[in-house]
């Protein structure tokens, strides 16, 4: 099946942004243990292969080249939008494309390390049980991506209400892509900057789930405090690494 993946929002731009912009430091400390591991006692006649998927401006890894100093890299960045830092980073080689056809541009068993941050919630379909499939086949090309023991490391997010835990995702996904003119901008006026584009956030059990389901092995979760956003609303940011089984 063919899934369109769609385009940002303005506003949407610009939380991503701003987010790549100041999370850096602290992905580079998130994933410091994983970084080790893959780059100690490594043959330097191998470079070490990172995709980084939804990597926007590719912030991130010119962060991870200069962390990473002393060991050979090919660093990948793969995002629907194209910005002006692909003539300033020569380094970075940059693929201006959907994630669903991550596939389409290199071989299997290329990857060592795949990095997805917030980029899966914005995988959306025509319907949720869609958007649900295409998040699934986006984990099952990132693992025919992966070498064998590669690694992928997933930041996310969850917008719910603790009552309605399992139905939120649902009910985010819904409110999200009403795409009457009245409403996205009533919306928008709420904090609901995707109204009219579109989320699709799942709980961490669920990307739990889903990954055990794809042939990835948890590896390690971290969660940052649960915040209450909006009346009952719970904000929950979390990261999850995984091996390919």
């Amino acid at each position: 099946m063919e899934y369109i993946e769609k385009q940002l929002s303005d506003f949407q731009k610009k939380e991503y942004t701003d987010r790549e912009i100041n999370s850096i430091g602290g992905k580079i400390a998130r994933y410091e243990a994983i970084l080790v591991k893959l780059t100690k006692n490594r043959d330097q006649s191998k470079p070490l292969r990172i995709l980084d998927i939804g990597g926007g401006h590719g912030y991130f890894a010119k962060a991870l080249r200069t962390h990473l100093k002393n060991i050979h890299l090919e660093l990948f960045v793969l995002d629907i939008t194209e910005y002006d830092t692909k003539n300033e980073l020569p380094e970075i080689n940059f693929i201006k494309d959907s994630a669903f056809n991550a596939e389409n541009h290199f071989t299997k068993d290329t990857f060592d390390i795949v990095f997805v941050t917030y980029t899966f919630h914005h995988l959306v379909q025509k319907t949720y049980k869609q958007t649900i499939g295409g998040i699934k086949n986006c984990l099952t090309s990132i693992r025919n991506l992966l070498v064998p023991g590669g690694m992928l490391c997933i930041s996310e997010c969850n917008y719910y209400i603790p009552i309605i835990n399992n139905l939120s995702s649902f009910l985010a996904y819904k409110v999200s892509t009403i795409r009457i003119p009245f409403i996205s901008p009533f919306f928008r006026k709420l904090g609901i900057k995707s109204s009219g584009v579109g989320v699709c956030f799942m709980s961490l059990d669920k990307w739990k789930a889903l990954l055990i389901e794809n042939g990835f092995v948890l590896l390690d979760i971290q969660e940052n405090p649960i915040k209450t956003v909006r009346l009952t609303i719970k904000e929950h940011f979390f990261s999850l690494v995984a091996s390919k089984a």
